[in-house]
């Protein structure tokens, strides 16, 4: 996890060896670790291992980083061409595939994933939010819990379960689940935001308020989070201030 020391290295041996694709592949890995834009390092990396899945597979994840999508399937499926059993590749697949509102795919997709690697957490969440989109909410409640049954203290398995027992009208499950993941990870924006609205969906509207408040405050570009912040001010009367949240989530 050394990522910053792993660049500065990189960089070293890529300007004594320019053909090496390895020294490439650790470049743009590096850069990806630090969140920075790895997609020359990885199309480099790519071009001089043709036959590396996870180099595939990383270039993949860049290019749906950046929304350019279909090139992303394309990287993922020739990874999945060089090595059929990376359930991780079948796993961001599923992703890609999900962001281009391709939902039964992106199932078929994350179902091939977890019979490969039955205990891989992050592709029985994904599943989850693609069967919830579909809305097979018990399926996706199913899937999240089985996130949990292999990863505990996955907050963001708690949170999307919450969101799911919310829509299913199950309020009361919905805020417990809500305030586990916040007690992995208090500074979760999308768990204040909708324990907010499973709180006023409850009448607890002051509670309601303040997961809002704490969700903005968080991450004040939350647009839903100011728009609910608004629903529930309307319901308490404060018209001015929900006008204001409203046009917030707007801007």
């Amino acid at each position: 996890g050394r990522y910053v020391e792993l660049e500065s290295l990189a960089r070293l041996l890529v300007e004594r060896y320019p053909d090496s694709g390895f020294v490439w592949k650790a470049l743009g890995t590096s850069l990806m670790g630090q969140g920075k834009d790895a997609l020359v390092a990885l199309k480099k990396a790519t071009e001089l291992l043709p036959d590396d899945a996870e180099a595939h597979s990383n270039l993949g994840n860049v290019l749906q980083v950046r929304g350019q999508l279909d090139d992303a399937v394309a990287s993922y499926r020739r990874a999945l061409e060089i090595r059929p059993d990376y359930a991780e590749a079948y796993s961001n697949l599923g992703n890609a595939l999900r962001d281009l509102v391709r939902l039964d795919d992106a199932v078929l997709s994350y179902r091939r994933a977890l019979k490969i690697s039955p205990n891989l957490a992050e592709g029985h969440i994904n599943l989850g939010n693609a069967l919830k989109d579909l809305g097979q909410l018990e399926d996706a409640v199913a899937s999240y819990r089985r996130a949990l049954e292999i990863k505990p203290d996955f907050a963001e398995a708690h949170n999307n379960l919450g969101a799911a027992l919310k829509d299913l009208g199950q309020l009361d499950d919905a805020v417990v689940s809500c305030r586990r993941a916040l007690a992995i990870k208090p500074d979760f924006a999308g768990a204040h935001n909708n324990l907010g609205i499973a709180l006023k969906d409850l009448g607890q509207l002051d509670d309601a308020v303040a997961s809002c408040r704490r969700a903005v405050a968080i991450n004040p570009g939350f647009a839903e989070a100011h728009s609910n912040l608004g629903a529930v001010l309307k319901d308490l009367g404060q018209l001015d201030s929900a006008v204001a949240s409203c046009r917030r989530a707007m801007e």
